[in-house]
């Protein structure tokens, strides 16, 4: 008799031609030019990319339609609600991080986090409600995220952050 098992199946990026070309052009891009060339055959070593920040956005839910908690025995669960499951509101952030730098002994002199920011904008209310008054400016996420708000945040807060936070050393 034949058991019955449980499998996973992933759905696998079908990449075409150039799709294989650019990853190989990407990481031929990030090799040390003079492990190429060296005596005695090709020796090919990675780059330190000391300098290179990495900037990512990603969009998360404010909340969760199911969450898990552990709770003891003398806590109650919290009360949690929304107008409706199908409309709960999204929030975009912004990362920029670098490679983290130690000295001779090991001890970390730059951790390589530059900061994470959040896609917000102060907008005045358009209704009273028993929170606030009608006109009051709060923070709300940004609806749509384009070319131009992106630029801006990079030169409003990544920018400056990351002048603020590179180690003396490198700059």
């Amino acid at each position: 008799m034949k058991e019955i098992r449980r499998i996973t199946s992933e759905l696998k990026p079908s990449l075409t031609a150039a799709n294989k070309r650019a990853r190989v052009e990407y990481a031929l891009m990030h090799l040390e030019r003079s492990s190429l060339t060296s005596q005695g055959g090709i020796n090919p070593t990675f780059r330190a990319d000391m300098d290179v920040v990495h900037i990512d956005e990603k969009w998360f839910y404010r909340t969760r339609k199911t969450q898990n908690m552990y709770l003891s025995h003398r806590e109650e669960a919290p009360h949690r609600e929304c107008k409706h499951k199908n409309h709960i509101q999204k929030i975009r952030f912004l990362s920029a991080m670098a490679r983290p730098r130690y000295d001779a002994q090991g001890n970390c002199v730059f951790d390589g986090k530059i900061g994470v920011w959040a896609y917000t904008e102060w907008v005045q209310a358009k209704k009273k409600s028993q929170n606030r008054l009608r006109g009051a400016w709060e923070l709300k996420p940004c609806d749509k995220v384009d070319r131009e708000k992106s630029r801006e945040y990079l030169v409003k807060y990544v920018l400056p952050a990351i002048k603020e936070k590179w180690p003396e050393s490198d700059r």
